[in-house]
This record gives C-alpha cells, structure tokens and sequence, in this order.
C-alpha cells in the first residue's frame, strides 16, 4: 500500500517541479485531481568543509487509508554531503523524525545525530495548485551533530546549525492546467551498469546535439553495517568524447574528470542490450578510483527522447537506465524536495 501511494505522489510532484522548465509530459486524468496528504519536512544545512555543503533532511508523512488498508505514518531521514557535479547520501536503517521536530540516527562509525529543532520565526506560504498553505518554520536544529566522510572528505561537528520545519496540512492539488513548455531537445544515451545485493554500479552518458555538449552521470550505491550510502557525480564534456559507431553497433566513451580512462559498449545482435568493456574509473566522494566497466558490467543504448535543455536529466521518452538518470545531483528546491522524497 505503502509503495503506491509514493508512486502516485511522486509521479505527480515531479510533473510538477518539472512542467515551468522543460517539455512535460501528458497528465494522466487519475493524477490531475489529488488528494496529498498530510506531512512534516525538516532541512538543515551546515558547511563540511572541502567545498561540501551537508543537508540532513527528514519526512514524515500521514499516508491515507488506500485499497483496504488502515491509515499509517511513514517518516524518513537521510544525511547528503553535495558540492558542484558530485554528491553523497547516507540513510540509516535505525531514525527517528518526529512531528515536533526530534531527529536521531546513527551512520555507524561515520557519525550520527540526536537534536530538536527550535523556532525562531513562523511565516505561511501558499501552495502553487494546491488549496492550502505552508507552514515554515525557521530556527535552529539543536543537540549534536557529527559526520565524518571516508578519508576525512567532509567533516562536520555542531551543536547547532540553521534549519527550517515545514508543516503542510492534508490538501487537494488540481495538475490539470500544466502547459506544455517548449525549451526541449532530442538526447541519446548509452551506458553500463552492475548489479549486486549490496553493491550497484552505473554510468551513462547523454547526448545533447543542440546544446553540443555530453551529459556524464555515475552511480554508486552501497548497504554496510545498518547504512545505505548512495553516491553520484556528473560532468559536462563536448560531444567528441563519446564515439558512436552506428553501423557496428558500439559506441566508445572517454569521459573527463573525475572520470579517467574510457569504456566500449557493443551490442548484441539485434539487441538495445549489450558489453561495457574498458578502464574507465571514477572518484566519487568518499570513494575513489571505483572502476565503471568490465566483465561484470552489462551495456544498454537508449531509443532518442525528449529531454531537459539543462542538462537531459529527466526524459519524457527514455527507457530508464538506471536510476542515476531519473535523481537530481544538487539539492532540490524546498518545495520539490518536500514532496520528492517521499519516493526515497
């Protein structure tokens, strides 16, 4: 039950965040009139040194009764480090977010925090398509605070850092007026990925012939001792990095930082699907020299689609790769992410 309710939520947020920018598409009539339900959303933010800025954000939220279920509460905490084309997420298995503003967890030896937010200012916003009003909240998250990235890439130890809780009561939200934009452009893009039960891998690059440029994205996503880390970094390059060899099916990508060296893929015979072969090795935080091809590495070309002028990271007509092309790599504006991570 739990994870149709997000699914809807999600895909109707991101219609939302998405329609002011770039070419939307088409509203299912199911998901133009919405019942959103009602939820908490805390942010703070505090410098971690090495050019990262560290957000811990929290969620909870009232799911509705829904196909015979009971109504429930689900809430949600993670700690993300970001700086400029690169990002770290880590969400423990064990926290705790409360209404009132208490978070907890523990990212095994890396840190953990136990602190309650205090307010300092109350203001109200209206809610774009919505019939209801924000209630935001700004003040301080107060107690400890402490993280340490792998090999000290990060660092942050306070007892007090910025923060803001938003309250949004249970509201009906009416989509069905979202135009169409028409800053959008055709992108391609061929990758590789793999896949264990605790260890995912993926890169992909993205085409963009109108903007001349190469949209470069990287994965990684690993679970240890209670904690699920998820890292990603992305680059720009000129389209001349990226070979394609259409007649025997291959395409070559040499990638700039903090990308080295470059992958193959070959297609199957008469498949999208093939080999991702090649030294290609990135950095991402915490992580370095994480090797991206390989025999353990499985190839895939995407069909052209509709994407973003800025940087291709949500196609209306791409087959998903894998989830590094469908997730943001800097933070999301408060009113988007409030809803977005719900889908986490």
């Amino acid at each position: 039950m739990r994870r149709a309710a997000v699914a809807s939520l999600t895909v109707v947020v991101s219609l939302v965040a998405a329609a002011s920018a770039f070419a939307a598409p088409t509203i299912p009539h199911s998901l133009r009139h919405v019942q959103i339900p009602a939820s908490v959303f805390l942010r703070a933010d505090a410098d971690a040194g090495g050019g990262y800025k560290l957000g811990l954000t929290a969620f909870h939220l009232d799911v509705p009764p829904q196909n015979g279920e009971p109504a429930r509460v689900s809430s949600y905490l993670s700690l993300m480090l970001t700086k400029i084309g690169a990002s770290a997420e880590y969400v423990a298995r064990k926290r705790h977010f409360d209404v009132a503003g208490s978070v907890a967890a523990e990212w095994a030896a890396r840190g953990r925090v136990n602190a309650h937010f205090v307010a300092r200012q109350v203001d109200h916003e209206p809610v774009p398509r919505c019939d209801g009003d924000y209630t935001v909240e700004t003040g301080l998250l107060v107690g400890m605070l402490r993280f340490r990235g792998e090999g000290g890439y990060a660092e942050v130890d306070s007892t007090a850092v910025p923060a803001t809780l938003t309250r949004q009561p249970e509201m009906e939200c009416d989509f069905s007026s979202l135009a169409k934009g028409d800053e959008s452009h055709e992108s391609s893009s061929v990758g590789g990925s793999f896949g264990r039960s605790r260890r995912q891998l993926g890169v992909s690059a993205s085409e963009h012939p109108a903007l001349g440029t190469l949209t470069v994205r990287a994965y990684s996503s690993t679970s240890r001792d209670g904690v699920y880390v998820t890292r990603r970094v992305s680059a720009t390059a000129p389209l001349t990095a990226l070979a394609l060899h259409p007649e025997a099916e291959t395409a070559t990508l040499t990638a700039p930082p903090p990308f080295t060296g470059s992958a193959t893929y070959r297609a199957f015979p008469g498949k999208e699907a093939g080999t991702w072969r090649g030294d290609l090795t990135v950095d991402f935080p915490g992580e370095p020299g994480v090797r991206l091809a390989g025999k353990r590495f499985g190839g895939a070309k995407l069909k052209p689609g509709e994407c973003a002028p800025d940087d291709g990271s949500i196609c209306s007509s791409l087959k998903a790769l894998s989830p590094v092309g469908l997730k943001p790599e800097q933070p999301l504006g408060a009113a988007r992410a409030r809803l977005f991570l719900i889908s986490e």
